[in-house]
């Protein structure tokens, strides 16, 4: 039987995504050049963190990193980083495309499809401690915290990553989004204060 019209899920997301869509399109009109592809990151970002939000409010608070692969969500990819991907895989329902998914400062290019979609389409970390009651929780980030790609990288306030400039993206700096959705530039220092202000011993990135 067809279905018409959207869901509530899916008319949140829309709007949702119309609207950040429409202020960051003002911001694009009166930005220089060079700071558009930075613009354009914090964006994706942004969308990203929305989607995962929503995607919690429809499965009991929980992000799809906390919740089983058979319950729709990616706990079970979460031990290992090998496929970080999977778990932007699993919210294609609340993501409008694959192309979020990349940052333009990055050497690496988006998926077609989300069913060809592998790590080398993915620009960005995800906060594997991340949670929903904690609104400054990092939820996702730049992937140039490490060298290293398909890791799990352990970090706490006492030994905290650095942003590494030879991989590309934004060089000595990068973009982390919050669990509420808000999102920081930050340099090394600034990246080693967010995970104090997060208030938690350890934090998972699972890097792409």
């Amino acid at each position: 039987m067809n279905r018409l019209g959207f869901t509530r899920t899916e008319l949140v997301v829309i709007i949702s995504s119309a609207c950040i869509l429409a202020a960051v399109a003002l911001l694009f009109v009166n930005a220089p050049r060079r700071h558009r592809s930075h613009l354009t990151c914090a964006l994706n970002l942004r969308m990203l963190a929305t989607a995962a939000r929503t995607f919690a409010n429809d499965h009991d608070g929980l992000f799809a990193w906390m919740l089983s692969t058979n319950e729709g969500g990616s706990h079970e990819f979460a031990a290992a980083g090998g496929q970080v991907f999977r778990h932007f895989q699993v919210q294609a329902t609340y993501l409008s495309t694959p192309l979020l998914l990349a940052c333009p400062q990055d050497t690496r290019q988006a998926a077609a499809s989300w069913a060809a979609m592998a790590n080398t389409n993915v620009s960005y970390f995800v906060g594997l401690d991340s949670d929903p009651k904690r609104p400054l929780s990092i939820l996702a980030g730049d992937r140039n915290i490490t060298r290293a790609s398909g890791i799990v990288l352990q970090c706490n306030p006492s030994a905290p990553p650095q942003w590494v400039s030879g991989i590309g993206l934004h060089g000595d700096k990068g973009h982390v989004v919050f669990t509420d959705c808000h999102v920081e530039e930050l340099d090394s220092a600034g990246l080693s204060n967010a995970l104090q202000r997060a208030g938690m011993s350890t934090n998972r990135f699972a890097v792409p």
